[in-house]
Order: structure tokens, then C-alpha cells, then sequence
């Protein structure tokens, strides 16, 4: 790496006496790093689901150009993961963080000032790739400053700061069209506002950030903490540097069936969780007649309910399941499928509000487990490429039939066709998740 983003360098460590203390810090720092920034990567991402409907209203955008938009910046994504997650191996994951998200507070500007849909499809397909600047170093920070019998735990409440992220823009976006600034029912407020805060975040993360321990004088976290896992994952490691990239991918992840069926599961988590909730602020005004200030508090509590749920749902897998993630998965998508259809067939508030808040818990139910069951049935090696094959299916093909498809299907049979189609593929997951009830927790085995 070049410039900014080449990794610090590691400077004289700190005297023996001060090292756990700083090492204290510095860990409380770069998680609120990592959280703080990553929610913030969600306010310059979820503002447009936000905007839509006045996107539809103001400029008469069609459902299937919304979906198109939305698409863009999905599929962009879904790919540049790979790509920038490599590159942030070798970088300064402070910078890393900071000017992938100031990127995407520029565009979101820029957006603000966009009224067709090829500008606007031009700025998200952009802003796809920036916001892959997010997730991967956030991962790598994890590892870098926690140690392997922590990481779960952290991983775990780190994964919430984009449902923040996302249920605070639902709010916060009503608050913006309202903004006497820029006119009442302006969507161009939408945009401008999360990125302004989007800008004040990059500030903190740059200010209170830092790289890797060895570059504030720290150990590496090993070290430390004498924590340098199992006989069996150093022999994986060794194992690790006699394989290709080819024969990890061919041999280890595309050759196990249990692979498949999880990452083709995905596909529909995909389809369901953008399907609902990239389309809140439409459905809701189009076919129930919900106020934009309705819509937004139903986007918000799809997101927040998940914070609890997915804490609960990874622990329950582990001490009432013992390890065993598919029956849990099974039982959150039958949840999925009943709460959707009380969502679409009803018009009552309450239950409105009721039912897109089990959507939102139980949908990341199967989204947590199926990457826990990843790491159950690959080697150690394996497990990066194997997560990152998973997010490439979700991306490029659910999120595809979540914004594209949903949106050509709403514009042609209405919103009980695309409710169907939600349905059936809520069905395949289900098929899918039940093919994986024979997976053993020793790798090994699978």
C-alpha cells in the first residue's frame, strides 16, 4: 500500500509496567472505532431506502428504478468486498475506515442534489464500493486487538452497530424531510444531514483510532494474552501455507455440499431481510396509506428489535443447542414466514408495527447462524473464504432479487405478488436450512 493507507509502523515497545494498562485503552478506543464508524457507514447506505418514497413522489421514480438503484450499490459491494478486504490487510485500518466513510458522506451529497435515476445509479454503484471500506477492517481490528477466546463476544456486539446505524436513519431521515432548511418533504435533506454526521464521525474515528498494537509500542495480542488457541488450529496454519488459494476454494469450500446449502440459503435470508425492509417506506405509504413518520418508526424497530435478538439467538444456539445452529435457524424462518404474512395481510397499526418487529428479530436469527455454521463445517483456512462466498451469494444474487425483481414484480402484479414471491423464497430457505440438520460441530467430520 502507498500514501495514507500504508500500514503504521511499529515503534519501541512500552515498559513492561504499562502495557496492560495502556493495552486497556487502546482496546476501548479502537472499539468505539469500529462501532461508532460502522454505524456511521449505515447512515450514508440506508438514507436512500429512506428517501424513496419521496423519490417516487417528487421526481416519479418507479418502483423498478428504485430497485435498480438499490441493486447498483448492492452488487458493487457484494464485489468489492473481496477486493478491499485483501487490500485491507495491508493497511492502516484507522485510515481505512475513516476515508471509506468519508467517501460515502461525498457522495451522499452529491445524492442530494440528484434528481434522475442514471445520477443516481452512477452515485450508489460508487458508493458501493467506498462502503466495502467498512466491514473488512472492522473484522480485522477484532482479530488484531482480541484475543480468540473474546472474540465472540465482541464480534457479537460489534455486528449490532449496523442495526443502529440503520434504525437511527429511519428517524433521523423523517427528522431531515421536515427540515425547514431545505423545505418540507425535500429529500435532498435525507442525504445531506447523515452526511454531514457521517463527517463528524470520520473526525472522531481519525482522532480516536489507532493501527495495530506493535505500532503504540503494545505485544501482539497473543502475547498478551497468552492465548494462542488449540494444537489443532496451528497445525491448520501450517496446512494453510502448503495450499493454494485454488485448492482452498476448489477443495475445501466449493466441493462441500454443506457450503452450498448454506450459502444458497443465504441467498433468500437475503431476499427476505432487504425485501422487507428496503421497502418499508413504499409498501407502508403506497398500500396501507402510513405516514412517512409511520413508515420511518417501522424501519427503525425492524432494525433496533434485531440489537436483542441476534444476542439472544447466538446464545441459545450455544447453551440450549449446544453448538448445533440449524434447528434454531429452522424454527427463526418458520417465525419469518408467519410474521410476514400478518405483515402483508394486515392494516392494522399495531399489528403492523408487531409483525415487521418478528420479522427483523427472527430474520437475523438464520443471517448469525448460517455464519456460525460456516466455521463448523470448513477448516480454519477455509473459514474467510468460505464467509466471503456466502456475502458474494447474498449480495449479488438476494439483494438482487430483493431490490430488482421485488421492484419489477411490485410495478407489474402489484404488492401481493411480491409478497408471494418473498413467501416462496422464505419456503426454499426453510428446504435449504433442513438439508444442513447433519452437520457435525467437529469440523472434521463435515
Amino acid at each position: 500500500m502507498i500514501g495514507i493507507f500504508k500500514p503504521a509502523k511499529e515503534v519501541a515497545r512500552l515498559p513492561e509496567s504499562k502495557i496492560a494498562s495502556a493495552y486497556k485503552i487502546y482496546r476501548i478506543r479502537v472499539f468505539l472505532m469500529i462501532f461508532i464508524g460502522y454505524a456511521g457507514y449505515y447512515l450514508v447506505r440506508k438514507n436512500f431506502a429512506v428517501a424513496s418514497s419521496l423519490l417516487s413522489k417528487n421526481y416519479d421514480f418507479s418502483n423498478t428504478d428504485i430497485g435498480l438503484i438499490s441493486a447498483g450499490m448492492a452488487i458493487t459491494y457484494g464485489l468489492s468486498k473481496f477486493i478491499l478486504g485483501n487490500l485491507a490487510d495491508r493497511s492502516n485500518v484507522k485510515y481505512f475506515i475513516g476515508i471509506g466513510l468519508l467517501a460515502s458522506a461525498i457522495l451522499s451529497i452529491f445524492m442530494g442534489f440528484a434528481k434522475t435515476v442514471p445520477v443516481f445509479l452512477v452515485l450508489m454503484i460508487l458508493n458501493g464500493f467506498v462502503q466495502a471500506m467498512g466491514a473488512p477492517p472492522c473484522s480485522i481490528v477484532i482479530g488484531k486487538w482480541f484475543s480468540q477466546n473474546e472474540r465472540g463476544l465482541k464480534m457479537g456486539v460489534w455486528n449490532t452497530s449496523h442495526n443502529i446505524g440503520g434504525g437511527l436513519i429511519a428517524p433521523l431521515g423523517v427528522f431531515a424531510a421536515s427540515f425547514a432548511l431545505f423545505g418540507q418533504a425535500n429529500s435532498s435533506s435525507i442525504f445531506f444531514i447523515p452526511a454531514f454526521i457521517c463527517i463528524l464521525i470520520t473526525i472522531f474515528v481519525l482522532w480516536i483510532g489507532v493501527d495495530t498494537p506493535a505500532s503504540v509500542g503494545l505485544p501482539p495480542i497473543e502475547e498478551y494474552r497468552n492465548d494462542y488457541g488449540d494444537s489443532s488450529k496451528l497445525e491448520e496454519t501450517v496446512d494453510e501455507n502448503k495450499l493454494t488459494g485454488k485448492e482452498i476454494i476448489f477443495k475445501y469450500v466449493l466441493n462441500n455440499k454443506y457450503v452450498w446449502y448454506l450459502c444458497l440459503a443465504n441467498v433468500f435470508v437475503y431476499l427476505i431481510r432487504q425485501g422487507i425492509v428496503n421497502w418499508i417506506p413504499i409498501y407502508l405509504q403506497q398500500e396501507k396509506g402510513f405516514s412517512l413518520v409511520a413508515a420511518g418508526h417501522a424501519m427503525a424497530i425492524f432494525e433496533f428489535i434485531a440489537i436483542p435478538g441476534s444476542i439472544l439467538l447466538g446464545w441459545i444456539s450455544d447453551v440450549v443447542f449446544k453448538g448445533r445452529r440449524a434447528p434454531l435457524s429452522i424454527m427463526c424462518m418458520v417465525g419469518v414466514i408467519i410474521a410476514t404474512v400478518a405483515y402483508w395481510q394486515t392494516n392494522n397499526y399495531i399489528v403492523t408495527m408487531i409483525s415487521v418487529g418478528c420479522i427483523g428479530c427472527f430474520i437475523y436469527g438464520p443471517q448469525l447462524l448460517i455464519g456460525m455454521s460456516l466455521i463448523d463445517v470448513v477448516p480454519n483456512f477455509a473459514v474467510g473464504t468460505a464467509v466471503g462466498f456466502s456475502g458474494l451469494c447474498g449480495y449479488l444474487i438476494g439483494e438482487t432479487l430483493a431490490d430488482i425483481v421485488l421492484g419489477v414484480i411490485s410495478d407489474n402484479f402489484g404488492w401481493n405478488g411480491a409478497f408471494i414471491f418473498i413467501i416462496i423464497g422464505a419456503v426454499f430457505a426453510l428446504v435449504l436450512l433442513t438439508l444442513t440438520l447433519n452437520i457435525k460441530k467437529d469440523k472434521k467430520e463435515a
